[in-house]
């Protein structure tokens, strides 16, 4: 929180400044994009603590609901009765960013961190109860059996990275 902080000091500093410089009628104009690029923000901001929480009103969630099924074609291979999933995360986030697995089949889910200092590091899977830190080039496996069909989010501890795992 604190990198969020610093990073939009100095875009209040700006804003600040711009308002007391500007004439009246640019000032009004100028004062409507602000108060506009703030609400962005915030919503943005909003959506990534819902996305954190596993809410069900989050866009990611919402998109998932919206869009096609997970094609058959990225079901996780099955291993000697063990489904084995594995995502990797980087700078862009997690990859894949949407798989499939067979409900009422184990699941072995490994995380693979490389060289990244991010937040997707801490990674949350509510659903299955995984909060974890992956430190960077190492990797973490978590077992777990899903025991209903449906679509979970997995996302970093702040929501801002996140996908989809669709249980058929």
């Amino acid at each position: 929180m604190g990198s969020f902080v610093l990073g939009t000091a100095p875009m209040f500093i700006v804003i600040g400044l711009a308002t007391a410089r500007l004439s009246e009628t640019w000032q009004k104009t100028f004062l409507r994009a602000a108060a506009f690029l703030l609400i962005l923000m915030s919503l943005y901001s909003l959506n990534g603590a819902l996305t954190a929480i596993d809410s069900p009103y989050s866009v990611e969630r919402i998109v998932s609901v919206l869009s096609t099924p997970v094609s058959s074609s990225s079901v996780v291979a099955t291993t000697n009765g063990v489904q084995q999933a594995t995502i990797s995360i980087t700078s862009a986030g997690y990859s894949p960013r949407k798989f499939s697995v067979k409900v009422g089949v184990p699941v072995e889910l490994k995380v693979m961190a490389g060289e990244v200092y991010s937040c997707a590091t801490a990674f949350t899977f509510k659903a299955f109860g995984i909060n974890a830190f992956v430190k960077p080039n190492t990797n973490q496996i978590f077992t777990f059996t899903p025991t209903q069909k449906g679509r979970y989010t997995f996302s970093c501890s702040m929501g801002m990275y996140s996908g989809t795992m669709e249980v058929i």
